[in-house]
């Protein structure tokens, strides 16, 4: 990546980071995955952006690339079979509740 490119890219994600992020989390509820559909987005914007009329067309594409990549994550395979685990589960002896406590 030439140096232009690098300081085009931190600027945008200086920019627009934070708000990908918030809106993420908004669809997903989860902080990993709400990194990872971060972090999704910027490649794309990296690697397969289209030419941009002005800051407020990037703003509206980074925001439907991240609102597409957060259904997608929903609908998707690992999502659906996720169990919560309960925390209220005793332990049948106290040396297999490990180091973990409930808070």
């Amino acid at each position: 990546m030439d140096a232009e490119l690098t300081r085009q890219f931190e600027a945008s994600y200086d920019a627009y980071g934070a708000m990908v992020y918030r809106l993420a989390m908004v669809y997903l509820g989860r902080t990993a995955d709400a990194e990872d559909v971060t972090q999704k987005v910027f490649c794309r914007l990296l690697w397969r952006a289209p030419g941009f009329a002005d800051g407020e067309h990037k703003k509206r594409w980074l925001l439907q690339v991240t609102a597409n990549l957060c259904k997608d994550q929903l609908k998707g395979f690992w999502r659906k079979r996720a169990a919560v685990l309960d925390a209220d589960i005793p332990a049948e002896h106290e040396a297999d509740r490990g180091c973990w406590r409930p808070f």
